[in-house]
């Protein structure tokens, strides 16, 4: 009923938070007290209450603005100022002449010192970069040799936790600096409040936002130099040609798509196919082939499943699948069937059953107010209003109209039309895979072969042609075998 906190700050130093909470805790019937006087039962409390909230922000501000003026202090003097930075470690900066209440020297802060292990893999990747290797590729090695991670010694729970080379860890944003070819630190230029971390309004996100130059602080430090300007140099040429070359392939595709409709899916199945060891896509890895994404852009290390299998093949053998097996005409017509038969049930009348129950939640309402066995009497109330759910929920369940959703089209017609799509490919079929396939298309490897797993709701499009997806019969999972090696064939696929 009462929410107590020692002080109006513990709770929100946001007003726009703190008002919209406070509106809730009201129109709920609950209260906050807190230990310097407000109480929000007591007439009057909005006003101390906002002058509050002010303060609180206004705290919250201050409270960074030292924080950041601190910073700046630290790299002004040349101490380190935080962050994470491949290459490089901190050391403690130690006071000559003051102690401590135990006898140690103070420190005074950390400075960043080159790590000589981590140094030589920048300059290896800069230097594979420079001579034309992928950022790929480049990812592969390293993970193939066992070489750590910029993030393997990082102790988080929330991110990735295998501590693998990927590709978007050596490429970044060069607008950024972002990423280890855009650090430039490398050459001895050191950049400090490069970006400000920024709370998104109405939500708990912090997004980063790019400062000004005129707000940056760069200092250089030769020691702390990896790269020779010599090589930095050959990098950011490479990166200029293939950013040049990447935007004429944008700009030529934009003008063949149709204006706001975004790129679209080149190929039927494109988008679809899953990994079912990563959850990674499975994308064209030289244009032929389907490869799984995570493989490809961080070798073995990142994702064992390393078959591929050619496009022409993908799609050949799952639109036989769909053509023989799900739109199976014996098959439908015995689903429409049962469909019918199952929509043409009667309707329980379970409306005396539900006023008991509406009895019994009252009965236990009021034994709860009045201090009875409170665990117990709670998981009978839950009991109660689940069963009254589960009963009002099939009152509701009335027989549906099948001719207005089917426009008198017969299913047989239907069939052989959306199969005329598929095969005359282009938008058509891809809107008719798209609605099988709503859930993807999980690939797993077995042996040299990649079977294609077909998920549940492969019914739903089926279930859309009657109205009532939740009670249509669901397809079982279809196991269909897709041959990466050369000289096989298909295997058999079956429901």
């Amino acid at each position: 009923d009462v929410v107590v906190a020692h002080e109006l700050s513990r709770l929100w130093r946001n007003q726009a938070e703190q008002a919209t909470q406070l509106e809730q805790f009201e129109f709920r019937g609950r209260h906050v007290l807190t230990c310097d006087g407000i109480d929000t039962r007591r007439e009057g409390h909005e006003f101390r209450v906002a002058i509050e909230g002010a303060q609180s922000k206004s705290e919250l501000k201050r409270i960074a603005s030292r924080v950041h003026r601190s910073l700046k202090g630290n790299v002004v003097n040349g101490r380190s100022a935080g962050g994470r930075a491949y290459g490089y470690r901190s050391e403690p900066i130690l006071d000559p002449v003051r102690k401590d209440t135990y006898g140690r020297p103070e420190i005074l802060g950390a400075t960043r010192v080159i790590d000589p292990e981590a140094a030589a893999v920048v300059r290896r990747v800069f230097t594979m970069y420079a001579d034309g290797l992928s950022p790929r590729n480049i990812a592969s090695r390293l993970n193939v040799e066992g070489i750590p991670s910029p993030g393997a010694a990082w102790r988080r729970t929330t991110r990735r936790t295998d501590a693998k080379w990927l590709a978007s860890a050596i490429h970044g944003d060069p607008k950024r600096g972002s990423g280890i070819l855009n650090n430039e630190t490398y050459i001895g230029r050191v950049i400090w409040n490069r970006r400000q971390m920024k709370k998104r309004p109405g939500t708990s996100k912090r997004v980063a936002i790019a400062r000004v130059a005129e707000e940056r602080l760069v200092r250089e430090e030769s020691a702390l130099r990896i790269i020779s300007d010599e090589l930095w140099q050959r990098v950011k040429e490479r990166q200029g040609k293939q950013s040049h070359e990447l935007g004429q392939r944008v700009i030529g595709g934009l003008r063949k798509n149709r204006p706001g409709g975004g790129r679209p899916a080149r190929y039927l199945f494109s988008g679809l196919l899953k990994c079912s060891a990563c959850n990674a896509g499975f994308v064209l890895s030289n244009g032929q082939r389907y490869q799984c994404a995570s493989h490809v852009n961080g070798g073995d290390s990142a994702c064992t499943v390393s078959l591929s299998v050619p496009r022409t093949r993908v799609e050949r053998v799952l639109k036989e699948c769909i053509r023989t097996n799900l739109f199976d005409l014996d098959r439908l017509r015995a689903m429409e069937a049962k469909f019918l038969r199952s929509n043409d049930a009667p309707v329980v009348d379970y409306t005396a059953r539900i006023a008991t129950l509406d009895q019994q939640e009252r009965n236990l309402t009021t034994a709860i107010k009045e201090g009875g066995d409170l665990p117990a009497l709670l998981a009978a109330l839950k009991d109660v209003q689940a069963e009254r759910s589960k009963l009002k929920a099939a009152m509701g369940a009335r027989k549906l109209d099948v001719a207005p959703r089917t426009s008198g089209e017969p299913m047989e017609r239907r069939r052989q039309r959306m199969l005329d799509q598929i095969e005359r490919g282009g938008d058509a079929a891809r809107t008719v895979v798209e609605d099988l396939f709503r859930e993807n298309i999980w690939l797993q490897e077995n042996g040299d072969h990649l079977i294609a797993v077909f998920p549940d709701g492969v019914a739903a499009v089926l279930s859309d042609w009657y109205g009532n997806v939740g009670r249509f019969p669901v397809i079982d999972p279809v196991g269909n075998s897709l041959v990466a090696g050369a000289g096989f064939e298909p295997a058999t696929f079956g429901l």
